[in-house]
């Protein structure tokens, strides 16, 4: 039920609905508040469901959301997996020099 809502009603894909009732155990609640921080970040960033659905894994602070997306598209230009640089991310939040260095070990 709640995937054909959030789908019908905010257009975010079935398979990602899916995956975040899978991840959050399904528990409704918790999967509706993390499927609202997908739309707004998709909203405010102006980015794709699937990046919006990375971003709000990483559970950043609103300014530091934009600056993540910006450093994924970045490094994944370069060649970089995006699992790579989100792993990086999460040592080291949004500091470029740091991402590179992980991402160079």
């Amino acid at each position: 039920a709640l995937s054909s809502g959030i789908n019908a009603e905010y257009g975010i894909p079935e398979e990602v609905v899916a995956r975040a009732m899978q991840r959050l155990e399904h528990n409704q609640e918790k999967c509706f508040e993390f499927l609202q921080a997908v739309l707004v970040v998709m909203t405010e960033e102006e980015c794709t469901v699937e990046m919006a659905e990375t971003i709000a894994l990483l559970d950043f602070p609103d300014k530091k959301k934009a600056e993540a997306i910006i450093l994924i598209k970045q490094f994944s230009e370069l060649g970089f997996s995006t699992e790579d640089i989100v792993e990086g991310l999460k040592k080291d939040p949004v500091d470029r020099d740091a991402l590179l260095d992980y991402l160079t070990r």
